[in-house]
């Protein structure tokens, strides 16, 4: 046995020793005297073979830390061996199958000059960003002409088999079929072959895609010619290369382009891009639902081409105001939105009418996504049957709308509706206490214990609203109890980002959520609704809102002392979250009376209007006429409409995006309210940084 010394000499030119010692010293080295053996071209298939074999078997001695490059050989030791020309089609297969999700494993195997079927495979189904990325490392697939009837094999199976059989083949029967294949991928590989020649000329002059044509019409690049390999393990990481031929053909398209074509274009190009296919979309001589702004308003839409949640929330899918302006500059008759409000409707009517998109695809809106804001989503599927059986599919983030859609779904159990709120998205504005970066579930939709565990599920991710946080604590006595002491802090309105504060705060409060499925319920149960001794004062709106949510004060009492005027509404928002909370416990018809009471003064009062209309889930949905003549009312009655209609109408809207179209208020002053309430509405839409 040789000492370790003369190993790591005879290792440093193994191409001069006879091929038995290099077995021998790949069954003795270390993993510097096996990287040595390894970076030889020279090497045997039977030393390669040893090293493969304890690289299979977890050798300690190869996932040791060097202590001089402070790194473990063995990934380095696999990266040498699965591209050395002298690897077996074994040890490389195998290498393969414990990488396969590893850009340079793949291209290694499958550009090999002997690369297995396997190998081959897996480089040529490597995916690609878009359809509208190229995929340049399909020319490595050297190899593939060593098996008779591979590329036929390929040409009848996925879309991207068929795309790499479209690249490689000379079969002009073979072109010819997949020259007229669904996919726009697929057709313009054959654009791009040279091998295809007379049906280049017949994609370029009748093909439907834009992209397809203009490939077809560019000079046709050899296939010896592709990139170097560092180039295309880049393009692998990356997703692919969006051509110039591509973006040109894209928006030097016009009224040709497509439905599909605009829908990839206005998804993956890029934001000065993005803005020119929005201008052609909406201009004022053009229609903006039609084929091609249909396309455009989804792909905006659904615009996220980021690979992290953090990145699609980032400026990538910001609306900027330039879209904004490009969208409302063509006046339109059939609304009186504007602003952001124009381009969430604008988005919602593309998505309704697409053809490229349907609502089962639901599970594809990413958070961040314009598409996944309420104002769009609950607009989209107002009006469809949105299948919700995508969403169980992977364990990926869901935008809150989607998850709010769901509680409304009956086709969701209950047990599903745990699961989706446990993969809520957190919002890119956290901290800044806005309802519209609330999950919103009215008590009222489901079963209380459901409503309990939905809640503690998402409350660690997003704040959940007033109406269902308040309900969830109830359900708790020790949760009223830290809310109560944490609410003599509380300044301004009641907000769902200070209920999950106090919940996230106490981990008793919380400890209900991590029980094992099958346990005691997780809460002891609400008390039967009395009156407190520390309600008997005067009480702010938030401090009779919280007493009634947990019973610490009761409806009849509530009513006496508002009558008395001991207790004012300040605009009856908080108190209507904390009556749609108890309601839930005690049931709807137990607030009757303060129904009553709000209906009755709605035209006079405020604050009783904004009750009135919040709680129409206890009682009747709220006619719009009936909406617009108290905000009449009250616009004659007073100087100004107060700050509380607006966010008690901008709430309805949030609500069910729409609403406010219906509500024609007569005077100046009313239909400054309701556009202000609309304004107020979708201020957040988008993420555009200038809201506040």
């Amino acid at each position: 046995m040789l000492d370790p010394v003369s190993i790591e000499k005879l290792a440093e030119s193994p191409e001069q020793n006879d091929p038995l010692l290099n077995v021998a010293l790949a069954e003795e080295g270390g993993g510097r005297v096996l990287l040595a053996l390894a970076s030889s071209a020279s090497l045997g298939v039977q030393a390669i073979d040893v090293i493969a074999e304890r690289l299979a078997a977890n050798d300690e001695v190869l996932h040791a830390v060097d202590e001089e490059t402070s790194e473990a050989p063995a990934l380095e030791l696999e990266k040498k061996i699965i591209a050395h020309p002298n690897a077996s089609a074994v040890v490389r297969d195998a290498m393969l199958a414990r990488h396969v999700d590893y850009p340079f494993f793949v291209l290694s195997a499958g550009a090999h000059r002997d690369a297995t079927t396997r190998a081959l495979e897996a480089l040529a189904t490597w995916p690609n960003a878009s359809p509208l990325h190229d995929r340049p490392w399909l020319a490595s697939l050297v190899a593939v002409t060593s098996y008779t009837g591979l590329l036929a094999a390929w040409s009848e199976g996925g879309e991207l088999l068929r795309e790499a059989a479209g690249a490689l083949s000379d079969d002009p029967a073979l072109l010819s079929r997949l020259a007229r294949d669904s996919s726009r991928r697929v057709r313009r590989a054959v654009a791009g072959n040279p091998k295809a020649g007379e049906l280049r000329a017949w994609l370029a002059a009748g093909d439907v895609a834009a992209e397809v044509r203009a490939r077809a019409l560019s000079p046709p690049v050899a296939r010896t010619d592709g990139f170097a390999l560092p180039a295309q393990l880049r393009a692998m990481t990356a997703g692919g290369t969006l051509a110039g031929d591509v973006r040109r053909a894209l928006l030097d398209a016009g009224a040709l382009l497509d439905e599909e074509g605009a829908f990839l274009g206005a998804r993956h190009l890029d934001k000065e891009e993005l803005h020119s296919l929005v201008a052609q979309a909406t201009g004022p001589d053009r229609d903006p639902l039609d084929a091609r702004g249909a396309g455009v308003g989804v792909g905006l839409g659904l615009r996220c081409r980021a690979s992290t949640i953090d990145e699609c929330e980032g400026q990538e899918m910001q609306l900027s105001s330039d879209i904004v302006h490009l969208v409302t500059r063509q006046p339109s008759a059939e609304t009186r939105l504007t602003g952001k409000a124009r381009v969430a409707l604008w988005i919602a009517q593309c998505l309704l009418r697409s053809r490229v998109v349907s609502p089962s695809e639901l599970a594809h809106i990413a958070p961040g996504a314009l598409a996944g804001d309420r104002m769009v989503l609950h607009r989209w599927t107002a009006g469809v049957s949105p299948r919700m059986e995508g969403l169980f599919a992977s364990s990926s983030p869901l935008p809150a709308a989607l998850v709010e859609l769901s509680w409304r779904s009956p086709s969701v159990s209950d047990e599903a509706m745990v699961a989706l709120a446990r993969r809520v998205a957190p919002s890119a504005r956290e901290g800044r206490e806005l309802p519209e970066d609330e999950l919103d579930l009215p008590p009222l939709a489901r079963p209380l214990p459901v409503l309990e565990r939905v809640v503690l599920a998402a409350i660690a991710r997003v704040p959940v609203s007033p109406r269902a946080a308040l309900a969830a604590i109830a359900l708790e006595p020790r949760r009223c109890r830290y809310v109560l002491s944490a609410m003599p802090t509380w300044k301004g309105s009641l907000t769902g980002t200070r209920l999950a504060r106090v919940l996230r705060s106490y981990a008793g409060a919380l400890s209900a959520a991590a029980r094992p499925t099958g346990s005691s319920p997780p809460s002891t149960g609400p008390r039967p609704a009395s009156v407190a001794r520390w309600t008997d004062r005067k009480l702010t709106e938030i401090e009779a809102a919280i007493a009634i949510a947990i019973g610490d004060l009761t409806v009849d009492e509530l009513l006496r002392r508002m009558l008395a005027g001991s207790i004012r509404l300040q605009d009856g928002l908080a108190m209507a979250a904390a009556i749609e909370a108890r309601a839930a416990l005690d049931g709807p018809a137990t607030f009757a009376p303060v129904l009553d009471h709000a209906g009755a003064n709605r035209s006079k009062d405020a604050a009783a209007l904004a009750l009135w209309m919040l709680l129409e889930n206890l009682d009747r949905t709220r006619a719009s006429s009936l909406i617009g003549s108290a905000i009449d009312g009250l616009a004659v009655a007073g100087s100004v409409v107060a700050p509380a209609v607006c966010e008690a109408l901008a709430t309805l809207e949030r609500r069910s995006p729409g609403r406010l179209e219906t509500v024609h208020a007569q005077s100046p002053r009313g239909r400054a309210t309701v556009a202000s309430a609309i304004a107020r509405a979708y201020r957040a839409f988008g993420g555009m940084r200038d809201e506040t």
